[in-house]
């Protein structure tokens, strides 16, 4: 969400929401920027295993090359 909607959204008199809407909205924002951040940090860890940690784990190289290159905010879950 951009910075400015989310200010017009939060301060305008018409759109106005209430103390709680407003702390669940920053927790969510919290969480997905948490949930980013663990993303990329998972991401740059699998990109570093060896081949033989990855053949622990069950999985090539090339996958593993695969997940560590998509970007923080692509997320399956």
């Amino acid at each position: 969400m951009n910075v400015r909607l989310l200010a017009r959204c939060v301060f305008s008199p018409s759109l106005r929401m209430g103390g709680a809407r407003i702390v669940a909205l920053v927790r969510s924002i919290c969480r997905t920027l948490t949930r980013w951040q663990r993303l990329a940090y998972e991401r740059c860890l699998l990109a570093s295993l060896s081949d033989g940690q990855l053949h622990d784990i069950g999985i090539s190289r090339a996958e593993a090359l695969n997940e560590a290159g998509r970007p923080f905010w692509d997320d399956k879950a």
